[in-house]
């Protein structure tokens, strides 16, 4: 990986405005950080950091381009998931803007279920770091409204599948 990584920034250093070298960047760089989080936490964590700058780079390059902008709430998530230990409140914030790109995604294009999925996601990490019980309800709830026209439809797959059976249980804490 360390050879890929390297060659990939050599690219990226050549030809910085090519949207695809950068893309191939930071997709390698998440890829390498997620292998690396259960071995060498601040290696991870420097390689989510880096992708995530590539992601608002190339954000910031082309932001009509609905790809580029889930793969930064993606970034978002993991550079959140792996602080959420060490510095609670950047996780939060992380959470937070991935929640906010995730929620403009459904809105510009409603029919994609990964848009969906990544909604309901971004609501289950946010509800994850909230301590308000009004809140936490707020965002199961707001995970359950975006998945059930997908789960109704019949078009779910596996991970839709999951995170439902995930929300109706934490939905049932809160009737107990």
């Amino acid at each position: 990986f360390e050879e890929s990584l390297a060659a990939r920034r050599r690219l990226v250093s050549l030809e910085p405005e090519n949207l695809e070298f950068l893309r191939d960047l930071s997709a390698t760089l998440n890829h390498v950080g997620s292998l690396l989080k259960s071995t060498d936490a601040s290696a991870a964590h420097r390689c989510f950091d880096e992708s995530l700058e590539a992601h608002r780079r190339l954000v910031s390059l082309e932001p009509e381009n609905l790809q580029f902008r889930r793969d930064l709430s993606v970034s978002l998530n993991n550079v959140g998931n792996l602080l959420k230990s060490t510095d609670a409140a950047a996780a939060r914030r992380c959470f937070e803007e991935s929640l906010e790109t995730a929620r403009r995604l459904v809105l510009l294009e409603p029919e994609n279920l990964q848009f969906r999925d990544d909604l309901a996601l971004s609501c289950i990490n946010v509800y994850g770091m909230e301590s308000e019980p009004a809140a936490e309800l707020a965002l199961l709830r707001e995970a359950l409204a975006v998945l059930k026209p997908v789960v109704e439809s019949g078009r779910r797959g596996a991970q839709t599948d999951a995170i439902w059976a995930y929300l109706a249980k934490q939905i049932a804490r809160f009737k107990d």
